[in-house]
């Protein structure tokens, strides 16, 4: 499981770190928890990875470079951005694009856009720490699901948010400012 944030308050890593120590306490040894990132609640978090005993399950590799981040993404089976509040979390673009399952707050501003519940992922509220927990145990337990999540994330970002996406509404933002120009003034 992995998540990529700065390690702030309002990235929420404490409640995303008490939802995975609920979830591997029925027995799923095999699953570690990785936070990529750094900041200013690093020692919070680590300490709180120790309250729960998970010390050793509970990764932080510190700050990657986007060139790092990919390997990161292959090495996972799904990706938490817990946020409290985002403007937007390309961090989730990018774990989608990855084809991992998504479990995202609905706080995000990209939760609207880029999440299909169910479908590509789930959702729920930022302090609801029981509802992340039984996400995460669903995901952890089902690797058929996981793998038709993360299909449709890769599916849903390609759709739209592809190059050729990008290229195309550019063209119609340039088409439309010169179009704009050339027009007479009303009188």
């Amino acid at each position: 499981i992995i998540s990529a944030n700065r390690f702030i308050p309002s990235k929420n890593l404490l409640t995303l770190i008490d939802a995975f120590a609920c979830s591997v306490s029925n027995n799923r040894e095999s699953w570690d928890l990785v936070l990529l990132g750094a900041g200013e609640q690093e020692s919070v978090l680590r300490q709180r990875a120790v309250d729960h005993g998970l010390q050793n399950r509970v990764l932080f590799p510190g700050f990657c470079t986007y060139t790092e981040i990919p390997r990161w993404y292959a090495a996972a089976e799904i990706f938490v951005h817990p946020a409290r509040t985002e403007q937007w979390g390309l961090v989730v673009n990018e774990a989608m694009a990855a084809r991992l399952p998504i479990i995202l707050s609905n706080t995000c501003g990209c939760h609207p856009d880029l999440l299909e519940e169910g479908k590509n992922g789930l959702s729920f509220f930022p302090e609801n720490t029981d509802l992340l927990s039984q996400h995460l145990s669903t995901l952890m337990d089902d690797p058929k699901l996981r793998h038709e999540m993360g299909q449709r994330s890769r599916d849903l970002i390609v759709e739209q948010f592809s190059p050729a996406k990008f290229g195309g509404g550019l063209c119609e933002a340039v088409q439309a400012a010169i179009t704009g120009r050339k027009r007479t003034p009303a009188m």
